[in-house]
């Protein structure tokens, strides 16, 4: 059961991620400035190598 509290975790990180992803980009796609920017420099995550 350990396993599925992790899973589930692990899931509602990865929704969390994507939808301030896509706000973000959102964000940054108004003010015309970078519309795809490759790598922010503060996000250093480990799934980000």
């Amino acid at each position: 059961m350990k396993n599925r509290k992790t899973i589930t975790r692990a899931a509602l990180a990865a929704i969390i991620f994507v939808v301030v992803a896509l706000v973000a980009s959102r964000m940054v796609g108004d003010h015309g400035a970078l519309p795809a920017p490759p790598q922010p420099p503060h996000a250093h995550a480990g799934s980000a190598k």
